[in-house]
């Protein structure tokens, strides 16, 4: 009787999840208790319905005064940022643990020797993947942190990560198909020997290492981020 005006109050509160499905609950429980208590009192259906939703005052401002009493204070004070600040500010905020992870590898010698040794496609790796572990990261710092759960938020809970994590692996086979091929036709031709070829082969297989590793680790983010979000209640993607 009231899904759909319980509906639209649940897309219209803008208060993290689980404490909007709690919140919903309670106005359902409410509706329902007042609803009954009509009835009982011999008034029809279609007026204790209407009645329930007028007494409960479920407007636009009742729930804007909803909303800013149950919004946590790192929210609070990113809505307090002007509005062409707030992506930015995300974004930096989702970014400071990848820049911290650049900086540790470019501090790491063996590190840098091991991208080198794999050749242009370790960058291309390093791009796509970063790419999908940054978008990772603004989403939990998203939904985690600040605690954004409005609607426009949790709409960016798409399957675009994972297709990052195959692109990266593709490109890591291809990287190491490719070195490997140099490899075999520069032995074949007699450039060098056995020993250079197995070297050769080593090095030629650090694409593929590097991209399962990040392709890996992307999926397993997005399993984490899909559970937090069931945990806490919040709606999925279909």
């Amino acid at each position: 009787m009231f899904d759909d005006v319980l509906k639209q109050v649940e897309q219209a509160l803008d208060i993290p999840y689980p404490r909007r499905a709690e919140v919903v609950r309670e106005i359902e429980a409410d509706l329902w208790a007042q609803y009954t208590a009509l009835c009982d009192e011999g008034v029809s259906p279609e007026q204790a319905r209407a009645a329930a939703l007028r007494d409960l005052g479920l407007d636009a401002a009742n729930i804007a005064s909803l909303s800013d009493i149950h919004t946590p204070a790192l929210r609070r004070a990113l809505l307090r940022l002007p509005e062409p600040a707030r992506e930015p500010a995300e974004w930096l905020a989702a970014g400071l643990s990848l820049i911290a992870g650049i900086y540790f590898i470019t501090k790491e010698v063996p590190m840098i020797d091991f991208i080198r040794d794999g050749g242009y496609a370790m960058w291309v790796i390093l791009l796509v993947g970063g790419s999908g572990l940054l978008l990772q990261a603004r989403r939990a710092t998203a939904w985690f942190v600040t605690r954004d759960h409005s609607a426009r938020s949790l709409a960016r809970n798409t399957a675009t990560p994972l297709y990052l994590a195959a692109a990266t692996f593709l490109v890591g086979i291809t990287g190491s198909a490719s070195g490997l091929r140099v490899v075999m036709l520069r032995y074949t031709e007699g450039m060098f020997g056995v020993d250079t070829m197995v070297c050769g082969f080593i090095e030629a297989l650090a694409p593929i290492l590097l991209a399962t590793s990040l392709a890996f680790f992307i999926v397993v983010v997005q399993a984490a981020i899909g559970a937090g979000l069931r945990r806490m209640q919040a709606p999925q993607p279909l």
